[in-house]
């Protein structure tokens, strides 16, 4: 059984390289901002299903270590709030396009839209953590439940 250090260090590497694979669809003065909070973040998905379930014996594989809650979290991740995330981005970057540049209401709109990306690249990273974790623990004799 995969241990709280290995989940982390699998997730680790999952993120950056989700990251690295992501960071051309950035722009290129937060590429290493997306990257950095891809990898982070996923270190906190892989510990996600353990955090909700503690793994106190062998048998404590429920609901957050399901295929099930591996698609759904994925499903409703990638393609409802990290598609939020960008589309709040562009709004402000339309905003900021609209003001003169270097006003106060510039730098917020700009400075907004970095943090929707920024929010964006987290859950992308958090979806990574949490797949390696599943993958991980389904590589393992006991495998994962389907649903429970």
């Amino acid at each position: 059984m995969p241990k709280r250090k290995e989940h982390l260090a699998v997730g680790i590497i999952a993120g950056l390289g989700v990251g690295l694979a992501t960071a051309v669809l950035v722009e290129k003065r937060d590429r290493w901002l997306h990257v950095v909070t891809c990898t982070l973040s996923a270190g906190v998905g892989a510990r996600l299903p353990d955090v909700m379930e503690p793994a106190l014996s062998p048998n404590h594989r429920g609901v957050a270590h399901s295929v099930a809650a591996g698609v759904g979290v994925g499903v409703l991740m990638r393609a409802r709030h990290h598609a939020r995330c960008l589309e709040l981005a562009l709004e402000c970057d339309r905003r900021a396009a609209a003001l003169q540049r270097d006003s106060p209401q510039w730098g917020a709109e700009v400075r907004g839209a970095r943090l929707w990306r920024l929010a964006a690249a987290a859950l992308l990273g958090l979806l990574a953590g949490y797949a390696s974790h599943l993958v991980m623990d389904g590589a393992t004799p006991r495998s994962l439940p389907l649903i429970i």
